[in-house]
């Protein structure tokens, strides 16, 4: 099915956002037809206006060329489906990016934006389309210590954030993930899950302003006076849809004190009795903020819990604002829990104090042993390149509201157990992982129409699960549907307890109802009323973001009009 942009508005686009070179006619976009490639090489009008209106721009472009390794590779960075992009551009400035954007239009092709390429479905990298990359844009990241913030391209990854922000005041942190290669741009994008999140909130609840470049090429500011409907779309609203951010303004916070505890259970047939200690501690001893006792703040503790094929494996990041406080203050506090020195669990852990506030990016190294501050700072400088690799993984996300019941959960993760020694015993090779992270805390204490993320009210804890499939079975359809088949029967299991909402950071093609990955058809409405404004013709698309076109909401069973 093609849809078209009408021929008046995109010349109107082009004669108003004049481009050297550029022509007041266009060729139609063509929505995304997914995994097919026609085999069309990019069209001579964009090369042509690229080449004239970007210095140098052979030096920073790649097109189509399925017998180039290069090409396939920087196309298809971590993803699971193989893409044809017409082209890939690294900008090296912001001010390229409106030139990509009004040349691409102009030729009739849909600009996507990319910065860390972690998209789970590479929602980043689609078929016929132009590439704007964002991880080669060498701005400097600016620390202001009057105002507490700090200023960075979209392109910048975690890892240079942290390190940044360290080197500025070993004081200052910030709440985002644990990944040192996420970029910053389609983090911000999904919501920004972190490990300090219980205590300062996501990654979007700390956005100050940001430069967005839209449809048209114009650029313009987004915080709380201005363009205030586009900025509570763009925190938590979904990664590329209203416009490419090219630089964040974030928050950043005080926090001298740092303490990281990795506890490893070398047992994974123990799911069933760790697991729910994990969860009663989570919901009785930290909901409030004085639960544990009233030296110690229960949202200052944030913690997530893994299940792998060879361990379980809780990484927990305590962030005190007293200065008293120790190490042994975190012992105490996970033993009281029963989650370490408990006969009824296996256990090894270390616990270590750290200033650097993205050590936990890199804490599981060198076998769940805590890295020191000059260990953690020199790992975050991570290559401005991906250099991961193709690898292949489906994943999924769902969340748990309420408070079930310490029984319910226990079910919960006797199931879970089941299921994995049953994967384990067909599928030998293949790696499994659940993900558990604990909500509560600052995420509460946000109103849901702060910005567009909306899993905060009554969320007990989100989950990722995943299955990857070694590199020797990529390609084995046999193989690979099996893996299918243990991840839908997985989701099935999970169907029972979860909210059937999902994290935009986590997406999945396979979710039907698109509107729960932003709370539901009221809130999605909004974002579509959004998107109408700032994007009328739908330059910017893909299969989960939020559409232009009014009375095109999916629902899975019927079109909404």
């Amino acid at each position: 099915m093609l849809n078209f942009v009408p021929k008046a508005v995109v010349a109107a686009l082009a004669l108003s956002n004049a481009v050297a070179g550029v022509p007041s006619t266009y060729n139609p976009i063509r929505l995304f037809t997914p995994f097919h490639d026609d085999g069309a090489p990019p069209p001579p009008s964009l090369v042509s206006c690229l080449n004239r209106n970007i210095a140098n721009a052979s030096e920073i472009l790649l097109w189509k060329n399925l017998t180039d390794p290069k090409y396939i590779f920087d196309s298809n960075k971590r993803v699971k489906r193989a893409r044809a992009p017409l082209g890939i551009l690294w900008v090296r400035n912001k001010e390229e990016v409106p030139k990509a954007i009004k040349c691409a239009v102009a030729a009739g092709v849909r600009p996507v934006a990319r910065s860390g390429a972690h998209s789970y479905e590479s929602l980043s990298a689609l078929n016929e389309t132009f590439i704007v990359d964002l991880s080669q844009y060498n701005e400097p990241i600016l620390v202001d210590k009057k105002k507490h913030t700090v200023t960075l391209s979209a392109g910048a990854r975690l890892g240079h954030l942290y390190a940044a922000i360290h080197t500025a005041d070993p004081a200052y942190a910030f709440p985002a993930g644990t990944c040192a290669t996420v970029g910053l741009g389609g983090h911000i994008a999904a919501g920004g899950n972190g490990l300090l999140g219980r205590k300062y909130g996501l990654a979007a609840d700390n956005v100050v302003s940001a430069l967005v470049v839209l449809a048209s090429g114009e650029t313009v500011k987004a915080d709380a006076k201005t363009n205030s409907d586009l900025f509570y779309a763009i925190r938590g609203g979904g990664g590329g849809s209203y416009g490419i951010v090219v630089q964040w303004t974030l928050k950043l916070h005080k926090s001298p004190h740092h303490f990281i505890a990795a506890i490893d259970y070398p047992d994974p047939t123990q799911l069933d009795t760790i697991f729910p200690l994990y969860y009663k501690w989570s919901q009785n001893g930290l909901r409030k903020k004085n639960n544990i006792n009233p030296r110690y703040n229960g949202f200052d503790i944030s913690f997530q819990f893994n299940t792998f094929r060879e361990n379980e494996r809780m990484l927990v990041h305590w962030a005190p604002d007293s200065p008293s406080h120790t190490a042994a203050d975190l012992d105490a506090i996970l033993k009281s829990a029963g989650m370490i020195n408990n006969p009824s669990v296996n256990a090894s852990y270390g616990i270590s104090p750290t200033k650097v506030s993205g050590v936990t990016a890199n804490a599981w190294l060198d076998n769940g042993r805590v890295l020191n501050d000059t260990e953690a700072v020199a790992a975050l400088q991570v290559s401005k390149y991906n250099t991961n690799g193709i690898g292949s993984s489906r994943s999924k996300s769902d969340y748990i509201r309420g408070k079930p019941s310490d029984a319910k959960i226990t079910e919960l993760t006797r199931k879970i157990k089941a299921s994995f020694k049953k994967q384990w015993a067909t599928l030998p090779d293949n790696s499994i992982f659940w993900q558990v992270e604990v909500y509560g805390g600052k995420f509460d204490e946000i109103h849901e129409d702060f910005n567009a993320f909306s899993h905060r009210k009554d969320v007990a804890f989100s989950m990722q699960y995943k299955i990857s499939i070694p590199s020797a079975q990529i390609g084995n359809a046999t193989h690979n549907a099996a893996a299918d088949r243990w991840l839908f029967s997985f989701e099935d299991l999970l169907h029972e307890y979860a909210s059937g909402d999902h994290y935009h950071g986590y997406v999945d093609l396979d979710v039907a109802d698109i509107s729960s990955y932003y709370g539901g058809r009221k809130r999605y409405a909004k974002l579509q009323k959004i998107k109408r404004k700032y994007d009328p013709q739908g330059i910017f698309w893909s299969d989960l973001q939020v559409p232009t076109w009014k009375g095109d909401i999916w629902y899975g069973e019927e079109w909404a009009h």
